[in-house]
């Protein structure tokens, strides 16, 4: 190891505390590991050309002063190239955090709806069981079933294709419609215990759906 590429390592370690940088932060805007980053600066690892000009692009001063000169040049035209690196890693995070924005959402749909279950409402006292909505995704209100053999009727305005699940505040999920449903579709579950459910439908056309005793199996 030459004294020299100590000396890099040594003026970009510092130079970075200096600017208040992490090296997590370092290693998301240059798009480099964080285990690059220490041996760089511990002097295991010496950079080549043109990631050492991002690092000088990065601290605001020139490519000599990290090569050990202490005669501080602050490189003004360069902070727009480092806005830049710095704008294209945060469009890349916020490309990722809006999908799990998406994943959280749905799961949270769910979740909501059973934020009462500690006061469990009444079940109904009358079948059936109307909901009514339009295409899209959509989550129906609360309803308790007893335990027992209930019928599922979805009738589509049109023929489409309807994505329809049963779910339970403790994970308990069925496939109720799954395709394309052309007219009345019917099926019949078995429920073995009291609970509280909710419908999620994603539906390509408005639809009813219908919730009854099933007198025959």
């Amino acid at each position: 190891m030459s004294n020299e590429e100590t000396n890099i390592g040594e003026s970009i370690k510092i130079r970075r505390e200096e600017k208040k940088y992490t090296i997590s932060a370092v290693s998301e805007i240059l798009d480099i590991k964080q285990s690059v980053v220490k041996k760089i600066e511990s002097g295991e690892l010496n950079p080549d050309e043109q990631l050492l000009n991002k690092f000088a692009k990065l601290y605001g001063c020139s490519v000599d002063y990290l090569h050990g000169e202490r005669d501080l040049q602050v490189v003004e035209d360069d902070l727009g190239d480092t806005e830049k690196l710095l704008s294209q890693n945060i469009n890349s995070i916020r490309k990722q955090l809006d999908r799990l924005d998406k994943e959280v959402y749905r799961y949270l749909e769910i979740k909501n709806q059973f934020k009462r279950i500690n006061c469990m409402i009444e079940p109904p006292i009358e079948l059936p069981i109307v909901f009514e909505g339009e295409k899209g995704l959509d989550i129906t209100e609360q309803f308790v079933l007893l335990s027992g053999v209930y019928r599922f009727e979805l009738t589509p305005e049109e023929a489409d294709y309807f994505y329809v699940k049963l779910f339970s505040p403790k994970g308990y999920c069925e496939s109720i419609f799954s395709g394309q449903i052309n007219g009345s579709y019917r099926t019949v579950i078995d429920l073995d215990k009291d609970n509280t459910y909710i419908l999620r439908i994603d539906a390509k056309a408005n639809w009813k759906i219908i919730i009854d005793e099933a007198f025959e199996v």
